[in-house]
């Protein structure tokens, strides 16, 4: 039962991540490889406000949101204009910064070392230790979230934002402000990415730079990959398939120093093979210069 509650925690955790990663990707064709980071922001100043100065949980929440809210300005205005293959180096590299920050602000974020004894979240006066409670909490939370995606998904603001990702010219001669409505979308995808990550450092209770890997975001598009970009419902699909697709790794007979890169091969093996039949869909649109 343990073992199944682990599970579904960690399955609405992804399903929230990659549905805000797919937001950029799948919606906006933005290859964003700075979204892990925002996962770790998240996941951070949750932890540093529960150990630190004691905050309650949805204190927490908000303030990893609004500090997601407010990096990912800077890096959405430095990176968009930059076309193709350079915006997602540019993405990389300030992804790379935010991680080297982690890891070498030792007096805030306690560096290669990470911060242990995070607190469950408590509500009045009954604290979530039990994982079935937390599950219950992450689900309401995760709930609430997608079903705000999935309006988000089929408004006019979606149809806006994929109208610019087929064709960004025609877009641009109907007088639809590709420039906002990007930007928009940018800073709901850190949202719900930092949001994630608070919800993961809540339920781990312990997260360091490990945490938040290059492997971790291969992970992330590898979901959005097999669930289709821009699809809602193929991203939840692929979010419990590839989640669940590696435990059977498990119950092979092997040392565990093999089965956890043999879990990375698997991952890439996927995204390679997802790639190389429908490259189209993965190519570089026409954006502003």
């Amino acid at each position: 039962m343990e073992y199944l509650t682990h599970l579904l925690i960690i399955i609405l955790i992804y399903s929230l991540s990659a549905q805000g990663f797919n937001l950029v990707f799948g919606l906006g064709g933005l290859f964003n490889f700075a979204h892990i980071a925002f996962v770790a922001i998240g996941a951070y100043v949750a932890a540093i406000l529960s150990t630190n100065f004691d905050a309650q949980w949805y204190i927490g929440l908000f303030t990893a949101i609004l500090v997601a809210c407010l990096v990912s300005l800077p890096i959405y205005f430095l990176t968009f204009r930059l076309n193709g293959d350079h915006f997602v180096l540019g993405s990389f590299a300030l992804s790379s910064l935010i991680s080297m920050v982690i890891v070498n602000w030792r007096e805030v974020t306690k560096g290669a070392l990470g911060i242990a004894g995070i607190p469950r979240p408590r509500i009045f006066s009954i604290e979530l230790n039990n994982n079935i409670q937390f599950l219950l909490f992450v689900f309401v939370l995760v709930l609430f979230s997608l079903f705000f995606l999935w309006c988000l998904f089929r408004s006019p603001f979606a149809r806006k934002i994929r109208s610019a990702k087929r064709e960004i010219s025609y877009s641009l001669a109907l007088g639809n402000n590709v420039f906002l409505t990007y930007a928009l979308f940018f800073i709901l995808s850190a949202v719900f990415a930092s949001l994630a990550g608070a919800i993961f450092a809540y339920y781990l209770s312990y997260i360091d730079p490990s945490s938040f890997v290059l492997a971790d975001m291969i992970f992330i598009l590898t979901i959005c990959a097999v669930g289709s970009p821009g699809s809602f419902w193929g991203c939840l699909g692929a979010t419990l398939f590839l989640v669940i697709l590696p435990e059977f790794l498990r119950f092979i007979p092997l040392p565990p120093g093999v089965l956890g890169p043999l879990r990375q091969i698997f991952f890439a093996g996927i995204l390679f093979i997802i790639l190389y039949f429908r490259r189209a869909k993965f190519l570089p649109y026409e954006r502003i210069v």
